[in-house]
């Protein structure tokens, strides 16, 4: 099965099947809806899990484009992996566009993640600053209470990340807890439970 041309495989994920990005083309996507614009409160969650090494920037999950291009920075969130060199693991780096000053605001780790295993990425926003979650521990928080510029557009799945698979991932309307997220890692399927997700993959 075909997902814009992404694979999804039907097992072998955390809650049942993935998605497999093949090639650098390769991608799904949730088609735009206007519960989906969130300047201010919000929760990106997934599971992902890289085969091998690669050597550039990966997006794995994004909602509008423009990113560093100031002014016309134009994305709702954006969460990414900076791939310097083909030995280098990647931090996952997380941000929004500040909607008064149009630049982006961004918390980031310097983590180098193993390959071939899944790891757990949480990114929210609340009025009182954005915090990014990895494997259930909180690594980053950012304290720009700015609301996040929105846009009308797609929210684009694993655009460029080569050879990667994604789980069960949703949108939140609120911040998650740090209980919550921890709750989240340690047993997957209480994500299945909540009743604020606009979209789940």
């Amino acid at each position: 099965q075909l997902i814009g041309n992404a694979i999804f495989k039907s097992d072998g994920g955390k809650l049942g099947g993935y998605l497999y990005i093949p090639g650098s083309s390769d991608y799904a996507k949730i088609p735009y809806r206007s519960e989906f614009d969130l300047p201010q409160s919000f929760s990106v969650e997934f599971w992902f899990r890289q085969r091998a090494d690669q050597s550039f920037l990966q997006d794995l999950v994004y909602k509008g484009k423009g990113m560093y291009v100031f002014p016309n920075n134009n994305y709702n969130f954006r969460i990414f992996r900076q791939l310097w060199n083909q030995y280098n693991f990647g931090p996952i780096q997380a941000s929004y566009i500040n909607n008064n000053t149009g630049y982006y605001t961004g918390v980031t780790n310097s983590n180098q993640l193993s390959h071939g295993e899944w790891h757990h990425v949480v990114y929210t926003k609340d009025a009182t600053g954005s915090e990014y979650y990895l494997d259930g521990t909180s690594i980053y928080r950012n304290t720009d209470a700015a609301p996040a510029r929105t846009n009308s557009a797609d929210i684009i799945i694993g655009d460029t990340a080569v050879d990667t698979d994604i789980d069960n991932l949703r949108i939140y309307n609120r911040a998650l807890t740090s209980l919550e997220v921890l709750q989240r890692y340690s047993n997957p399927a209480l994500a299945s439970r909540g009743t604020e997700e606009f979209s789940k993959l």
